[in-house]
């Protein structure tokens, strides 16, 4: 599923399991209104949240920070 929230890109990705829909995965792109970029994955099976800022139209990271929640 993919949706749009003012500057915010979102695309939730599920699996079919047993007669339900689980969520798995959530990634988003932030804009800040200005020259930087933000990049969001979380993986909801194995906890691990990615957060990756770079420079609009670059692909060199600024900044990357790697969390582990339970």
């Amino acid at each position: 599923m993919i949706s749009e929230v003012k500057e915010n890109h979102l695309i939730h990705k599920f699996k079919f399991n047993n007669g339900n829909f689980e969520l798995q995965n959530i990634s988003s792109v932030a804009w800040d209104g200005k020259n930087l970029t933000t990049e969001t994955e979380f993986n909801l099976l194995t906890g691990k949240r990615i957060e990756i800022t770079k420079a609009l139209g670059s692909e060199k990271i600024l900044k990357k920070t790697i969390k582990k929640t339970l």
